[in-house]
C-alpha cells in the first residue's frame, strides 16, 4: 500500500509541476508581448519626434544643407516606424 501511495503522490507532484511550468511559460509570454508592445510605442514616438524635428529644422534659415536634413530625417522616420510596426505586430501573436 505504501508503494501505491508513493506512486500516487509522485503523479500528483508531476501534474502540479507540469501545470506550474505551463503557467510560468504563459506568464513569460505575456510579459514579453507587453515589453514588445511598449518598445513599439516608444519607437513610434521616436519616429514622430524625428519627423517633428525635421519639420522644425527645415523652418530655420540657418540650416546649412536642407537636402541632407530631409534625407536623414525621412530615413530615420521610416526606419523607426517600420521597426515599431514589426515589434507591434509580433506582440499581437
Amino acid at each position: 500500500m505504501s508503494a501505491a501511495r508513493n506512486r500516487h503522490k509522485q503523479q500528483n507532484r508531476d501534474v502540479h509541476h507540469a501545470l506550474m511550468n505551463a503557467e510560468l511559460a504563459a506568464t513569460r509570454k505575456a510579459i514579453k508581448q507587453g515589453q514588445q508592445r511598449q518598445h513599439a510605442k516608444n519607437l513610434f514616438s521616436m519616429a514622430n519626434l524625428v519627423l517633428g524635428g525635421v519639420i522644425i529644422g527645415g523652418i530655420f534659415q540657418e540650416v546649412a544643407n536642407r537636402f541632407l536634413l530631409y534625407v536623414i530625417g525621412i530615413v530615420a522616420f521610416v526606419l523607426f516606424y517600420i521597426w515599431g510596426s514589426i515589434l507591434y505586430k509580433n506582440s499581437l501573436k
